[in-house]
């Protein structure tokens, strides 16, 4: 079990803070974490199992969750991150599914997170920093649709993490 945390690499004026929680059971390479936070400019949390997860998402202050559709033997992200939100109030404004293959049946298994954006990618040759500026676009869409500002953002966080 590992949790690893990796900070934005620069601070853009009004940019919205996008702090994003990723669960992989195989874990996740530095490089790849470094690709992902290069394009989303977002503070990464990579943890590798279901226990890390649930303390994490609801300790924290992540309005992100990145997550693979196969966690453990037996454990889908679809069915652990409903049974999480089912628990509390506490929702991601995105979600993405970051898998070795992308089915349509794998995407029908989150129709229920109606209202919050799926993304689906693909480890196979993976350009990490490209899913992490897409994030960061449709992160910022969704802010600004629902009226979000970056210093709104920024104030909740601090009070989340000062709770």
């Amino acid at each position: 079990m590992t949790i690893e945390r990796f900070q934005h690499t620069q601070e853009i004026e009004n940019q919205t803070p996008m702090r994003a929680l990723w669960v992989d059971d195989r874990g996740v390479t530095s490089e790849n974490a470094q690709s992902m936070i290069k394009g989303s400019n977002a503070d990464l949390t990579v943890v590798t199992s279901i226990e890390e997860f649930s303390s994490e998402w609801q300790n924290g202050d992540y309005n992100v969750l990145i997550f693979d559709h196969q966690i453990g033997y037996g454990v889908h992200g679809s069915t652990l991150w409903k049974d999480i939100v089912e628990q509390g109030e506490k929702r991601p404004l995105i979600a993405a599914v970051i898998t070795s293959k992308i089915l349509e049946k794998e995407k029908q298994a989150y129709t229920w997170l109606a209202g919050t954006p799926n993304l689906f990618f693909s480890k196979e040759n993976a350009n990490y920093e490209g899913i992490g500026a897409e994030l960061r676009k449709t992160f910022e869409d969704v802010a600004a649709a629902e009226g979000i500002s970056a210093p709104q953002l920024a104030y909740l966080a601090e009070l989340t993490a000062n709770t």
